[in-house]
């Protein structure tokens, strides 16, 4: 027997292999299965050659149902919910979903039906809370499941590799993550990059060593490599981390993230996940967050951060200074989330 993980994306954005990786521990002796390549997401067996039947579904966490064309519906929405409402709905539940604000209207409508008649409803974060209670679905509140996440002692190399192949001292690298912007997570892109680059330029004169370190080549908006080389020109002594080209050295990518993220001094946290994979490490991420689910980190969690549209360099780099001597007790979220997940999992397997 085993579980279904349903509404998979890619495993070319880092911090959704980490969800994948995530809920097959969390699936435990029961085991997981995917239509994704069990290449890129480490213990799934293939679902089309899989021969243990299936006990529950569970649709991955993320921000998933993300709908560009506010007035209208995507084509990929639409393949989403109807891959959800194709479940045996007793026996299928959401776990650390997110709501994103695209989610709306018509949009809004079709998925709330759908997650009326799930098993469970469980998601990472008050707004999407909020919403989903609104719509008129049971939802409880959360985290994200890769507060769950077991890293393994393969991190520790892999993130020191990937250090050493960019000239980087761990107790001076400050790393950060980054992303281009669209209709379905507006900001202005071009103001971001250039108050990156004075967060970077000044991180430098202060003796650190600034890096951004590559998270996301799915393509689209949802890929790194442009917003790096646009960084790259205004501040030609960046430096370049990227968890893709360790494969050579005998490194997993997600491995390479994992330990990078612990080892560094500091982290500033675009992305999401940069921030949770900080945090598994029991330290403190500095969040520019341009979302309702990083807003979450900052406003329920207590990490320190501000708001993308808000962002000043000078404060910022302040800000980011004094979470590095900060400690975070990653215990009681990570026991929530795997309390949490139990119980949906045993309702759905007893349906």
């Amino acid at each position: 027997m085993t579980l279904r993980l349903i509404n998979a994306y890619t495993s070319d954005n880092l911090g959704d292999a980490a969800i994948y990786e995530t809920l097959v521990q969390l699936s435990g002796r029961l085991g997981a299965s995917s239509t994704l390549s069990a290449a890129k997401v480490r213990n799934v067996r293939g679902l089309l050659g899989a021969e243990a039947p299936v006990s529950a579904q569970v649709s991955v966490g993320g921000d998933i149902f993300n709908n560009a064309r506010p007035q209208l519906v995507t084509r990929r929405y639409l393949e989403l919910v109807q891959e959800l409402r194709a479940q045996e709905p007793k026996s299928t539940f959401v776990f650390g979903q997110g709501l994103p604000s695209s989610c709306k209207g018509l949009s809004l409508g079709w998925l709330a039906h759908a997650m009326r008649r799930l098993s469970s409803v469980t998601v990472r974060d008050t707004l999407s809370h909020a919403r989903l209670r609104q719509a008129g679905v049971h939802a409880e509140l959360g985290f994200d499941a890769v507060f769950a996440y077991r890293m393994g002692i393969e991190v520790w190399p892999a993130g020191l590799a990937l250090m050493e192949q960019a000239g980087l001292r761990p107790e001076r690298a400050v790393l950060f993550s980054v992303r281009e912007f669209d209709a379905m997570y507006p900001q202005d892109g071009a103001l971001f990059e250039a108050r990156m680059a004075t967060l970077i330029t000044d991180l430098a004169a202060r003796g650190h060593q600034p890096a951004v370190i590559i998270q996301a080549q799915a393509g689209g908006a949802d890929a790194d490599h442009a917003v790096v080389r646009r960084l790259q020109a205004a501040c030609p002594s960046l430096k370049v981390l990227d968890p893709f080209a360790v494969a050579a050295l005998g490194h997993h990518p997600l491995d390479a993230l994992v330990g990078a993220l612990g080892l560094a001094a500091g982290v500033v946290a675009v992305r999401y996940h940069t921030a949770i994979l900080r945090m598994i490490h029991g330290r403190v991420p500095f969040n520019l967050y341009y979302s309702s689910k990083g807003r979450d980190l900052v406003e329920r969690l207590g990490t320190p951060g501000m708001a993308l549209e808000a962002f000043d360099p000078k404060a910022a780099l302040r800000g980011l200074e004094a979470s590095m001597e900060k400690s975070w007790n990653l215990a009681p979220v990570a026991a929530t989330v795997r309390h949490q997940f139990s119980q949906a999992l045993r309702k759905a397997c007893a349906a």
